[in-house]
């Protein structure tokens, strides 16, 4: 019990419970600024991707960006006033033949290599195959190989050293069936 001197009165009013006049809970302050920042941000970064899209757009050597966006979107564009002509026929044009011409490297035209280097020529390169020469007596050649002498192929396996240790090469034209030295062949450009 409360000796009769204390007098103690029950609160009154909603202020004098530490709550707004209006009796609503006090408001949480929020987080709304970050979106505004956030949205404040992004519009910035696209200003400077489109003025820098422009810049790239219409920059042209001794005219100002503006000038140029100005002569770009208010500046009349000319009429075609022409009077159309028929198309003309295509006429019938012989297809040129494929030209040998020397590289810039030059194919390797060694042997006795203990790892192959196929200098210029890669899987894909268009070649005219030759003939086998003989090093040390040994031409890696059989006749069936003549069938394929003079005519064009490609490339389609780099096959490495055959036994003389020249490098050689695998061809579309005869489906693969037989090496070919790279030293007897002619690159066609």
């Amino acid at each position: 019990m409360l000796p009769e001197s204390m007098d103690v009165k029950p609160l009154e009013g909603p202020a004098q419970a530490g709550l707004p006049p209006s009796g609503a809970p006090p408001k949480k302050k929020g987080r709304a600024w970050i979106w505004v920042v956030l949205v404040a941000v992004l519009a910035v970064c696209l200003c400077v991707v489109v003025v820098g899209a422009g810049a790239m757009l219409f920059t042209d050597q001794g005219k100002s960006l503006t000038a140029q966006l100005v002569a770009y979107f208010i500046s009349p564009t000319p009429t075609a006033t022409a009077t159309p002509t028929a198309t003309p026929r295509p006429t019938a044009t012989p297809t040129p033949r494929p030209t040998l011409t020397p590289t810039s490297i030059p194919i390797p035209q060694e042997c006795g290599m203990s790892s192959p280097y196929f200098g210029p020529i890669h899987i894909g390169t268009l070649v005219i195959l030759g003939r086998h020469r003989p090093v040390d007596g040994y031409a890696n050649w059989v006749d069936d190989m003549q069938a394929y002498v003079g005519r064009q192929a490609q490339v389609t396996v780099l096959a490495g050293l055959d036994s003389g240790g020249c490098p050689v090469v695998n061809v579309d034209v005869d489906g693969g069936a037989w090496y070919w030295r790279v030293r007897d062949m002619t690159i066609v450009e």
